[in-house]
């Protein structure tokens, strides 16, 4: 189910917020798809005047790429949070609220830091199966 054009337009311009604000290592996802949307139609621009078609820079390449990121998310219903998560931290980052756009960017870089600090837990007897093991 497609939404309506306005409504995807909104939510592509908040995308495109999440990934031009958002800090090292977070919203990663975003970033990728962003890239790899804006590749494909930078591709389609290259061929077709290659091609001898004209292919103006212009507001027309935005539509092609809202389309895109429309046919994304119709295609992915069951990474639908990664979008939301994305779309939010964008508004949040286009809004006026200066305060608010400090509390969050701070909030999202100490989470960033806390998940990478996560250690993986492995087997708490390898110290001891070491020393056994002569290593």
């Amino acid at each position: 189910m497609s939404l309506p054009r306005t409504e995807i337009a909104k939510r592509y311009q908040d995308f495109t917020a999440a990934v031009e604000h958002a800090p090292e290592h977070v919203h990663e996802f975003a970033k990728d798809v962003h890239a790899m949307i804006g590749e494909s139609v930078e591709t389609l621009m290259k061929d077709l005047r290659r091609l001898g078609v004209k292919a103006d820079n212009c507001d027309r390449c935005m539509t092609l790429e809202i389309d895109i990121y429309s046919y994304i998310i119709d295609s992915n219903r069951d990474q639908q949070s990664a979008f939301h998560s994305a779309e939010a931290f964008g508004a949040i980052m286009r809004g006026d609220d200066e305060a608010l756009k400090a509390r969050v960017m701070a909030s999202t870089i100490a989470d960033r830091d806390f998940i990478q600090g996560i250690k993986p837990v492995g087997n708490p007897y390898q110290d001891i199966l070491d020393i056994v093991d002569g290593h």
